[in-house]
C-alpha cells in the first residue's frame, strides 16, 4: 500500500491546516483555552493575525505571544505569524512614517489641456503640487482625432520650477499638453504610509518593524514552534486621482485608464531604456491614453518592470529572509475578478507576486465561491456586488494550483484562505463543501478563517469556537480531521492535467482592453473534465519539448492554449513557434462575436477547442454527460487517485470511464466508509448526492481486510415519532423538553422558534430484525451526530446522513438518538449573512434503513 495512503488509515496524517487565531489585548486568560479547541478541531498549527490587538510589537503583545507560543509547543502546533499590524500587509507596523518617511511609495499622475494650434508663446497654469509633490515632465501630444487618441512623437517642453506657467509654441493641429507629477498621494488614505514594493530599502522597512523584531524576541522558537510568515493581500493600490476615467470597481483599475495615479520609483526610466524607449518621461502619457504604435510598448515596458521589481523586491526579499532564519513564507494578494493581473487592488503579475513564496496562494472569503452557483453570477459582498462564476470557479484555484507545480521550491504545495467574512449562516455543509471545491482542483492547505479569543465577535464571522457558543465546532472539528486526510493523501502527487492555457497578462498590458481572460478556455475545459495549469510566459521561457509534450519544472501537458489578444507578448510568439516545431498542439480561443486576427496557432472557438481535443485525443475522455461532476486525476508512482466531487445541485448517477483498471479501493475520509471493488475495462460506477466525494485508488495495494463492494438488498422508510429536546449554545447547561411524540419540522420555522441556535435531540425507537444496515436520515440541517442504543455512531457534517449501523443494531426493539446542530445566524443576525441562504433547522427525513451484505 502507498505509504501516504497507509498513513491516513492509520490516522498518522500531517498537518496542512493553519487558521488565523485573533488575540485580543486583555484577553490572555483566554488563550490557552482557544488553542486547544483549535487542537481538538484537528489543527495543528494557528496563524497569529494580529488585527484586533491594539498593543502590537509592544510590551503587550510580546507577553501573550509568549503566552501563544508556550501553549503550541506543549501540543506540539506549529506557529504561522501574518507579517503586519493589519491586512493588508505593507503598513510596516507604521515605522515607515515614524523613521523612513523618505522612502514612502510614489507615483505619478496626469493633468491635461487641449489646445488647438498653431500657437505662439502660449501658456497654461501649472497644477500646484501639496507637499510631497514635484513636476518631472511636460510634454504635447498631437491628437489623432479619433476619440482621445495620440498620435506622432511627443514634444517635450521646458518649464521654469519658479514659475506657475508653462510657456510653449505649438504647430498646426490639436495638441493635448500634459504635466506629470510624482506624488505619495496615489492611493486610499489608509495606504498613505505604506512600503514600496519597488524599493528593497522600503520593502526592509516592513522586515525591520516586523520580521526582525519578532526574531530578537522569540529566536529560540524560530524551525521549530514558528515556522513561517504569511503576507494577506499586498498590491501597489493605484486609484483614481483625477477628474477622468474613475472606473467604479477597484478590481478593474489599472493601467490604460485615464485619471489612475500609477505606481512610480525613480529607477524606473533606466529600467525602461531596456525596452527600447529612449524618451521615457515624454511617453509616459501613453500609460493612461492610446497613442497611435507606442502605447503597447511603452505599457508593456511599464508592467514587466514594476512587476519584476516587485518580484525580487518584496516578494523574494522575504522569503529570503524567512529562509535565512529558518522559516518559510507564504500568503496571497487579491485576485478576485482578475485583479492579479492588474495595479488597482493588486500586484500586476499573480505569479511574480508570489515568486518568492514557499507555498503558493489564495483566498475564497465574502461569498465569492457559492455551492451550485457555477453556472450563474451570485450576489456577494465584494466590488461590485456580484461574483462571477466564471474566474472563481474555473481559474482561481488553478492560478496556485499551477504555481506550486511550477515554482520547485512550493514542491505542489497550494494554500488557501478559506471560510470568512460569510456570516454566521455558513455551516459546516458548506465548509466540507468549500474544502471539497478546493481539493479536487489541487489546493492542499488551508487557512481557516478564523479563531478568535474574544467571543460573540462580530468581526467577519463566523469564528469555530467562540467561546462554546458556535453549535457548529463539533462539525467544523469533523471538517477539519476530513480535510487533512485528503490532503495529506493528495500533497505530493503530480495532478493530471494534459492542458496548459496562457497565463494572460502580458496581452492585458499589450492590448488595451481588447483581450480575453483565462477564464473563457478554462471552463470550455474543465467542463469537459479536462484539467489544466495556467503558465505564465516566464514559465514557458524555460519549459521543455519532449516526445510531443511540454514540461514545465518535470510536469507533462499535451495541448497549449492562448486566449485570444489584439497583441500577445513578441516572446510568447517565439516560444509558440518552438512547440509547435516540436510537435505540441497549440490553439488560440477566439470570440465568436469578435475574433481578433493573426492569432498564433490553430484559431478555434471556446467549443471548438474541446471538440480539437477529443478529436486529436490528447486529453482522456470520462464519457460524462454531466459538466459539474470534478474530476481530479492524481498520480503518485504506480498510484492513481481520482477524485470525485459532486458540484451539481442534485444527485449524480453514472458510469465513469477511466483511463486505467483493475482492483480498486473506493473511499470516502468523511464517514470512513472503504470498500475493494474491480473493474476490467476502466468503467465505474458513480452516484453521488449534491455535494458528496469519493476518491477511487488504483494500483500496486495491499488492501488488507478491507472488505468488497456490498450490494442493498432492500431499502425500508420508517415511520417515526419523536421526542424533541432543544439546547441553546452557550447558554443552556441542559436540554429543555420541545415536543413529546411529535413528527418533525423545522425548529427555526415562523411558527416554532426563529431566533433558536443550538442543538436539537430527537430520541425515538425502531424495530429490527437484520444485521447489516445503514441507516440515512435524509435531510438534516445542518449536522447530525447519531446515538443507538447508546453506542457513538459518528458524526455527519453533509449530505448524505448515512451511517452503517452493523456494530450497534440489535434484534428486537433499537433506541436511537440524533443531535442535530444549526447555525448560530437565527441568533447572531450578522451583516455577511444577509448575503446567504439560512437553511431550517433540525430533522427532516425521510429515514430509511437499508439492508446489505449476507
Amino acid at each position: 500500500m502507498d505509504k501516504k495512503l497507509r498513513e491516513v488509515m492509520e490516522h498518522k496524517e500531517d498537518n496542512y491546516l493553519l487558521p488565523f487565531f485573533w488575540p485580543y489585548e486583555g484577553h490572555k486568560d483566554t488563550i490557552a483555552t482557544e488553542i486547544e479547541k483549535i487542537y481538538e478541531s484537528g489543527c495543528r498549527a494557528i496563524c497569529i493575525e494580529s488585527r484586533p490587538f491594539g498593543n502590537y510589537c509592544g510590551d503587550t503583545w510580546w507577553s501573550e505571544v509568549e503566552c501563544m507560543l508556550k501553549a503550541a509547543e506543549k501540543r506540539g502546533m506549529k506557529v504561522w505569524f501574518l507579517d503586519d499590524k493589519h491586512f493588508p500587509t505593507g503598513s510596516a507596523n507604521g515605522l515607515l512614517q515614524k523613521k523612513y518617511p523618505h522612502l514612502e511609495r510614489r507615483y505619478i499622475k496626469e493633468h491635461h489641456i487641449d489646445i488647438m494650434g498653431p500657437q505662439k508663446d502660449m501658456s497654461v497654469l501649472l497644477p500646484e503640487c501639496r507637499e510631497g509633490e514635484r513636476i518631472i515632465a511636460a510634454c504635447a501630444w498631437k491628437r489623432s482625432g479619433v476619440g482621445e487618441e495620440l498620435c506622432g512623437e511627443p514634444i517635450a517642453l521646458e518649464w521654469d520650477k519658479s514659475s506657475d506657467f508653462l510657456y510653449f509654441d505649438l504647430p498646426e493641429g490639436c495638441y493635448r499638453i500634459f504635466i506629470i507629477c510624482d506624488t505619495p498621494y496615489g492611493s486610499a488614505d489608509n495606504f498613505r504610509w505604506y512600503i514600496d514594493m519597488l524599493s528593497p530599502e522600503s520593502v526592509h522597512v516592513l522586515i525591520e518593524a516586523v520580521y526582525e523584531e519578532h526574531y530578537k524576541h522569540f529566536s529560540s522558537y524560530f524551525g521549530n514552534t514558528i515556522v513561517g510568515f504569511f503576507s494577506d493581500e499586498p498590491g501597489f493600490n493605484c486609484e483614481p486621482v483625477g477628474i477622468w476615467g474613475n472606473p467604479e470597481i477597484f478590481y478593474h483599475r489599472t493601467i490604460g485608464q485615464p485619471g489612475m495615479a500609477l505606481v512610480w520609483h525613480n529607477s524606473l526610466p533606466e529600467h525602461m531604456r531596456e525596452y527600447g524607449i529612449k524618451e521615457i518621461l515624454t511617453h509616459l502619457p501613453a500609460l493612461w491614453y492610446q497613442a497611435e504604435g507606442k502605447s503597447a510598448d511603452i505599457r508593456f515596458a511599464y508592467m514587466d518592470t514594476i512587476t519584476k521589481l516587485y518580484s525580487r523586491n518584496f516578494s523574494c526579499q522575504l522569503g529570503d529572509w524567512c529562509r535565512a532564519h529558518n522559516v518559510e513564507y507564504t500568503g496571497h494578494i487579491i485576485e478576485d475578478s482578475n485583479a492579479h493581473s492588474r495595479i488597482g487592488s493588486s500586484a500586476g503579475h499573480y505569479f511574480r507576486a508570489l515568486s518568492g513564496q514557499d507555498m503558493a496562494g489564495i483566498d475564497i472569503v465574502l461569498h465569492q465561491v457559492m455551492p451550485y452557483m457555477g453556472g450563474y453570477q451570485n450576489a456577494a459582498h465584494i466590488g461590485g456586488g456580484i461574483a462571477d462564476p466564471a474566474f472563481f470557479h474555473y481559474t482561481l484555484a488553478n492560478l496556485a494550483a499551477s504555481l506550486s507545480r511550477i515554482e520547485p521550491r512550493m514542491n505542489g504545495r497550494a494554500m488557501c484562505e478559506v471560510f470568512g467574512a460569510y456570516g454566521w449562516a455558513e455551516g459546516t455543509p458548506m465548509m466540507k463543501w468549500l474544502m471539497d471545491f478546493l481539493l479536487v482542483r489541487g489546493i492542499n492547505h488551508f487557512v481557516p478563517h478564523a479563531f478568535s479569543a474574544r467571543a460573540m465577535n462580530d468581526d467577519c464571522p463566523p469564528h469555530f469556537y467562540n467561546d462554546g457558543n458556535n453549535p457548529q465546532y463539533e462539525g467544523f472539528s469533523a471538517v477539519m480531521h476530513y480535510a487533512n486526510r485528503v490532503a495529506h493523501l493528495l500533497c505530493g502527487t503530480d495532478r493530471q492535467a494534459p492542458g496548459a492555457v496562457f497565463y494572460y497578462a502580458e496581452s492585458e498590458w499589450l492590448s488595451g482592453g481588447e483581450f480575453m481572460v483565462t477564464d473563457v478556455p478554462a471552463k470550455a475545459l474543465y467542463d469537459e473534465q479536462m484539467d489544466y495549469d495556467i503558465l505564465p510566459l516566464d514559465a514557458l521561457k524555460t519549459a521543455l519539448c519532449k516526445n510531443g509534450k511540454l514540461y514545465v519544472n518535470g510536469h507533462a501537458h499535451s495541448f497549449f492554449v492562448i486566449p485570444q489578444a489584439a497583441c500577445l507578448p513578441e516572446e510568447l510568439k517565439q516560444c509558440v513557434q518552438h512547440f509547435e516545431q516540436c510537435g505540441i498542439p497549440v490553439y488560440t480561443v477566439v470570440s465568436e462575436k469578435n475574433p481578433y486576427p493573426n492569432q498564433l496557432g490553430i484559431s478555434v472557438t471556446a467549443r471548438e477547442l474541446v471538440a480539437k481535443i477529443r478529436e486529436n485525443r490528447l486529453a482522456h475522455y470520462y464519457g460524462l454527460e454531466s459538466s459539474l461532476l470534478r474530476i481530479g486525476h492524481f498520480k503518485r508512482c504506480e498510484q492513481d487517485y481520482f477524485m470525485f466531487f459532486n458540484e451539481e445541485p442534485h444527485t449524480v448517477k453514472c458510469e465513469v470511464n477511466l483511463p486505467t483498471s483493475g482492483e480498486y479501493l473506493s473511499l470516502d475520509f468523511m464517514t470512513g466508509t472503504y470498500f475493494k471493488d474491480n473493474t476490467e475495462n476502466g468503467v465505474v460506477p458513480v452516484e453521488l448526492q449534491p455535494g458528496e466525494s469519493v476518491i477511487l485508488v488504483f494500483g500496486e495495494n495491499d488492501f488488507g481486510n478491507i472488505p468488497a463492494r456490498s450490494e442493498i438488498k432492500s431499502v425500508k422508510t420508517q415511520d417515526f415519532l419523536w421526542n424533541i429536546f432543544t439546547k441553546e449554545a452557550g447558554r443552556d447547561t441542559e436540554y429543555q423538553a420541545y415536543k413529546q411524540n411529535a413528527e418533525l419540522e423545522n425548529i427555526t420555522g415562523a411558527n416554532a422558534l426563529p431566533d433558536f441556535s443550538g442543538y436539537i435531540k430527537y430520541q425515538s425507537e425502531f424495530e429490527c430484525d437484520c444485521k447489516n444496515c445503514t441507516i440515512d436520515l435524509g435531510a438534516v440541517g445542518q449536522t447530525a451526530q447519531l446515538y443507538l442504543n447508546g453506542s457513538d455512531c459518528g458524526i455527519r457534517v453533509s449530505a448524505p446522513y448515512k451511517w452503517d449501523i452493523s456494530g450497534a443494531v440489535k434484534p428486537g426493539t433499537n433506541k436511537i438518538e440524533v443531535i442535530v446542530a444549526n447555525t448560530l445566524v437565527n441568533r447572531q443576525k450578522d451583516y455577511f449573512s444577509r448575503f446567504m441562504p439560512i437553511p431550517p433547522s433540525g430533522l427532516f427525513g425521510p429515514v430509511t434503513i437499508s439492508v446489505y451484505g449476507d
